[in-house]
């Protein structure tokens, strides 16, 4: 296992490619001045073309390529049984304090490494009193400047093993884990096979409970059918149920035949655009995103 320095730099030749093709963009063939241009179906052909073209005229990758640069970037190369090796980007940023621990930073979808960083200064240098950590925040296998996982199938027990493999390379034998979304499923993987030998604690915004049993846990069971539902956790439900019906197109896809929407979002700068906007927007509580995060 070999770590190394890392920079981002985008070739100029394929930021020129990004502009051509979204110059040569053929949208649908709704009116984009139309009132009738909401979020009910996706995202709106007005505020799309409008991104579009702050992307292709205005944004300004170098200066985002070089603040990402100010963050402490490696690669390392690790091994995955039966899979080979693989180079797993990562900022790697060491506390100054002795009393700082381990933490495995992992993203989610849409996500990427560049979650941690705002926090990481907070998490690196603490406040008095506060606990402190030494941050190792990758970008999973299959994103950003991670190794793709090529065409075996790449399961959570491998993603457990490579970010394991990468914590043990940097020199953690313990660490604790903060994750959401799929790296919170990752997370559960590393703690069932590595246990409290490597993963001392894990926190998730993302929990995944099981539902209880008769079989598997029968007095929680009984509980659940005795325990009224108060109003707030009804429209919890309701909410989860609309969701389902809803928003959860992107999940059939992608869990089932990824390889199709692949070719779409890896040759068509706007469709990729919209594949990933729509969930800023829809899952992050009106927050108002600025041209230059959504186009990051």
């Amino acid at each position: 296992m070999t770590t190394r320095p890392f920079k981002i730099h985008v070739p100029d030749h394929k930021l020129e490619r990004l502009r051509q093709k979204l110059a040569l963009t053929d949208y649908p063939t709704d009116d984009p001045t139309s009132p009738n241009q909401t979020w009910g179906r996706g995202v709106p052909s007005s505020e799309i073309r409008r991104l579009a073209m702050v992307w292709q005229t205005s944004f300004d990758w170098r200066k985002v390529e070089a603040q990402l640069n100010k963050f402490p970037q490696f690669l390392t190369s690790v091994e995955v049984e039966g899979f080979g090796s693989y180079d797993i980007h990562h900022i790697h940023s060491r506390s100054p304090r002795s009393d700082a621990v381990p933490l495995l930073f992992l993203h989610g979808w849409p996500g990427s490494f560049i979650e941690v960083t705002r926090i990481l200064e907070g998490l690196v240098q603490g406040a008095d009193g506060s606990p402190v950590f030494h941050v190792i925040a990758p970008s999973l296998i299959d994103f950003g400047f991670s190794s793709s996982s090529g065409s075996k199938p790449f399961g959570m027990d491998q993603h457990a093993e490579a970010l394991n493999g990468l914590m043990l390379a940097l020199g953690y034998n313990q660490y604790m884990i903060q994750s959401g979304d799929v790296g919170s499923l990752i997370t559960r993987f590393i703690a069932l096979k590595y246990g409290r030998e490597r993963c001392l604690a894990y926190h998730t915004n993302t929990s995944a409970p099981a539902e209880p049993t008769p079989a598997t846990s029968p007095e929680v069971c009984a509980k659940m059918g005795e325990t009224p539902l108060s109003n707030s956790e009804m429209k919890a439900l309701e909410r989860s149920a609309q969701f389902s019906k809803e928003g959860l197109g992107y999940y059939q896809q992608l869990s089932t035949k990824p390889q199709t929407i692949a070719y779409c979002l890896r040759d068509s700068p706007v469709g990729l655009l919209a594949w990933i906007y729509e969930k800023m927007h829809d899952w992050s509580d009106d927050y108002a995103w600025t041209d230059e995060e959504v186009l990051t």
